[in-house]
């Protein structure tokens, strides 16, 4: 069974011998999730407007992106797929943009059609209503959740024994980190467009 976000929590609180508000604990993890394994996770899902209607150029875009994949893909009524490219917002050049709100197609149709592009996205990021799920990136992303923990609980208290014991966790929070870079990206590898991240 999947490690749960109350799963972390309990190890984090007993590990440490301090039974600090679930809350407080929940913060330290959508830190962890945000600034140090949003780029690592790789997390792709899908966006797609169907039917693409010819009138608009734009649509709203997600709100959870990392970064595009360069090629998007447009198919108009028993057509079949054709490879669009990314241009610049304003640039003349036929393709698809995104100008930071919405994603716009650039090219002549007269038809409604169907657009998707896939992209990278942010964690989701817990609530105290989400306890009993699973972190994006399951267990390998648990375990790095659980050392980051541990590194910010020991970070905070400032002594030379609470930052001996925090490099010690951070150390192994940046050896999970890795792992899950390397599985992720071999995951994402065989996918065209993929982006690089550096770990």
């Amino acid at each position: 069974m999947a490690l749960t976000f109350a799963d972390i929590i309990q190890d984090i609180n007993s590990r440490t011998e301090d039974e600090r508000p679930d809350s407080e604990v929940l913060n330290d993890i959508r830190d962890g999730l945000v600034a140090r394994l949003a780029d690592v996770l790789l997390l792709q899902e899908k966006f797609e407007v169907d039917p693409w209607q010819p009138e608009n150029e734009t649509y709203p875009a997600p709100a959870n992106v990392i970064e595009f994949r360069r090629f998007a893909q447009f198919r108009f009524p028993l057509g079949r797929w054709l490879q669009i490219r990314r241009v610049d917002v304003d640039s003349e050049d036929f393709g698809w943009y995104y100008d930071g709100a919405n994603i716009g197609l650039r090219f002549p149709r007269v038809d409604p059609g169907t657009f998707r592009l896939w992209y990278f996205r942010t964690p989701h990021l817990p609530t105290l209503d989400d306890l009993d799920k699973s972190p994006d990136g399951g267990d390998m992303t648990a375990h790095a959740l659980v050392q980051w923990g541990l590194y910010v609980y020991y970070a905070r208290h400032g002594n030379e024994e609470s930052a001996a014991l925090a490099d010690r966790f951070l150390r192994d929070f940046e050896t999970a980190r890795t792992a899950i870079f390397l599985a992720r990206k071999r995951l994402v590898g065989v996918l065209p467009y993929e982006i690089t991240v550096k770990p």
